[in-house]
């Protein structure tokens, strides 16, 4: 379960990204609301229902930009 039907009810879509909010708004307010779309009652994002898969080639090229910066000494492993 990536975002469960309970989660969803704080979670905002945004282009690239899901933001998933604290259910209380003491710390973090609830800025992201206004950058994205709000998720509707009963929404699940499940591997079940996801629509966007990588093949190998799509992981490869995803990881790619990672193991360049690891490899530079840019990133802790």
């Amino acid at each position: 379960m990536l975002i469960s039907e309970d989660e969803a009810r704080t979670t905002v879509e945004m282009e690239r990204m899901f933001v998933v909010q604290p259910a209380e708004a003491l710390w973090f307010g609830y800025q992201w609301q206004a950058k994205g779309k709000l998720l509707t009652d009963g929404y699940r994002y499940s591997s079940d229902n996801n629509t966007e898969w990588l093949d190998v080639d799509g992981i490869k090229q995803f990881v790619a930009p990672f193991e360049e910066l690891y490899a530079a000494g840019k990133l802790e492993g």
